[in-house]
């Protein structure tokens, strides 16, 4: 049988945080963290992956800024203004499984 990674979703039980854990990315992120956080984090565990950020040029405060890791199958979704992570996607489910954990 084939190991298959997971993708976990936690949450701290003092402060209520979710925090998202990729070990097949080698990276862990929390929900409300900063995107310059996020991808100084991605840089420092993965310094060779693609990323490919995007957002609108036309209006930058009214669409989410999206950073994803397609060799990852991992959308990461960040609040215009605050730049505040608000939503991990795992959009190919063939590169590791999903596990909640501590909700």
């Amino acid at each position: 049988m084939e190991a298959v990674e997971r993708v976990t979703l936690s949450r701290d039980a003092a402060t209520g945080a979710f925090a998202m854990t990729y070990p097949f990315s080698g990276c862990s992120v929390a929900l409300g963290s900063s995107i310059g956080g996020v991808i100084s984090e991605l840089r420092a565990t993965r310094p060779t992956a693609a990323l490919q950020v995007s957002y609108d040029a036309a209006a930058p405060l009214h669409a989410d800024v999206v950073v994803e890791l397609p060799h990852d199958g991992i959308r990461l979704r960040f609040e215009p203004h605050s730049q505040r992570l608000r939503l991990g996607d795992v959009f190919d489910v063939s590169k590791g499984a999903l596990h909640l954990g501590n909700i």
